[in-house]
């Protein structure tokens, strides 16, 4: 939490209340999430596209 602070007060965020962290932290852990989640999308399209092509025959 300390580090978070100390993160947030280098961007000029000021914490007023503990929920303005919660709130801070909150939001990256969910943009994490979603970059991750967007990660493993692209792989499964890319996977699915190459299973499409190689047909149910295979090499």
């Amino acid at each position: 939490m300390l580090s978070m602070r100390s993160q947030a007060e280098e961007a000029g965020i000021l914490l007023d209340s503990p929920f303005q962290a919660l709130a801070i932290s909150t939001e990256i852990c969910c943009l994490t999430l979603w970059s991750e989640l967007q990660d493993t999308i692209k792989y499964l399209i890319v996977q699915g596209e190459y299973l499409f092509f190689l047909g149910p025959t295979g090499p």
